[in-house]
This record gives structure tokens, sequence and C-alpha cells, in this order.
């Protein structure tokens, strides 16, 4: 084992064992609920309303005041004027937590993130990749066993059950440079038809076209979010945000 690798297990190994205080709060939390499925949307929001979004702060609440607190495109800079309610429920991380295209200093960045995040006295933690995340994309399974050993659910096409709401995350966005997780828009509806018919909350880290996808990438302003997603959000009975 290399200098560099001892390092790592020894920052990896150090992070777990801050985290058990709180994956053990978080399993009486669990434990105490008796929570069959509830209705989701309080008395201030329509029945079964969709709310479409990206890079803003969400909350919705259902009988048991659930607050889901999200952010987006950190880029390695998550230590900087970060406001992170203490109350938060549920933390949603949406992507590029990272920022390099190479992947020994992305990896640098991932482990400073993954203890940053990890740390945070919030009781569930969601993190779904973005198209900067090279370190997930090339390490997929050592990725899926950092997150599990820190309290962190980790969603690649994966859903995650708690409080009776299914959470989807899908990583995708349309092929934008040299970058990861991405897929040409021609073919890019086929990750979309695998979203779940249950889905409550889904989480990508693009956007719809036309919500807040404004950008000056290609020297002009142009709408980078996807039509197809748009129309898979819209057919999805249960959702109630994205």
């Amino acid at each position: 084992m290399t200098m560099e690798n001892s390092k790592e297990v020894f920052k990896y190994n150090s992070l777990v064992e801050k985290m058990k205080p709180f994956q053990e709060q978080w399993q009486k939390s669990m434990e105490d609920s008796l929570n069959p499925k509830q209705e989701l949307l309080d008395s201030n929001t329509q029945d079964n309303k969709q709310v479409s979004s990206i890079n803003m702060k969400h909350r919705i609440s259902n009988n048991y005041g659930l607050k889901i607190h999200h952010v987006s495109d950190t880029h390695a800079q998550q230590w900087f004027k970060m406001d992170i309610p203490t109350d938060t429920d549920v933390l949603i991380h949406s992507g590029d937590a990272t920022n390099y295209h190479d992947l020994a200093r992305n990896n640098n960045e991932w482990l400073d993130f993954i203890e940053w995040y990890a740390s945070l006295p919030i009781p569930i933690k969601i993190y779904v990749p973005g198209n900067h995340d090279s370190t997930c994309y090339h390490e997929n399974k050592r990725v899926r066993k950092m997150c599990k050993d820190a309290g962190i659910e980790y969603l690649n096409k994966d859903t995650f059950s708690v409080y009776g709401l299914n959470f989807y995350g899908d990583p995708m966005t349309p092929t934008f440079g040299s970058w990861f997780f991405t897929s040409d828009r021609s073919k890019i509806g086929k990750h979309w038809d695998l979203i779940p018919e249950d889905t409550d909350v889904l989480i990508t880290h693009g956007p719809r076209k036309g919500f807040l996808d404004l950008s000056t990438t290609g020297g002009g302003l142009n709408f980078c979010g996807d039509s197809s997603l748009g129309r898979r959000i819209d057919s999805l009975p249960n959702l109630k945000l994205h």
C-alpha cells in the first residue's frame, strides 16, 4: 500500500467512526416511527401538484412536518456560504460536489466532500452525482460503499424510501463536452423511462427544459434543460417534487 493510499484509508476509517452517533440516532428515529403511508402535501399546497425546480431550497411537509432542503453544484466549495437549516429532516445534494475532470484531483475533492457532508447533523442525507463527479462515474462500487458507511443515501438510478415517500435519483444530463453521466439528447429518454411510476420525489442533476436552465455556454443564452425529462415528469402520477 502506498503512502497516499494509507492516508486515504486512515481518513476514511476516521470518518466512519465519526458518523456512528448519527447513524445510531437515525436508526432509533426509524424504529420509533410507526409510519404508514402519509399524504405528503400540507393544507397550503394543492394535492398532487407537481413542483419542478433545480438548485433552489425547497420545503415540503407531511403529517410529521418533514422538512427537505436542497443544494447542488458546490464544486468543492461546500464550506463557503452554506446555509443549511439545523431543523432539516432530509438534505438533498443533487450533484457536482466535485470539480476537476481528472480522476486523481477529483478523488481528493470527493474525499473532502464526503467528510464534510457526513459530518452535517442532518438525519437523512441523499446524494445524486453530477457530470463533474468523475470519481462517482469511474468508481461506482467504491463510492457506494463509502456513502453507505458514512450514512449517506447514494442514488444513481436508485430509489430510497422513508416516511412513506419514494425518492428516486438519476445523474444523467444531455451530452456536454467530455464530462460524465451524459447522453445524447436523442437517446436520453430511455433513462427517464426507468423512473418508477410510484416516485414521489425525483432528483436529477439537470432540469427539464425551460425551468431555471438558462446558460451562457457556447457564447449565447441557451435553454440547456431536457424536453424528454419534462415529458416524463408530467407523466408521473404520484410526483410531488422535482
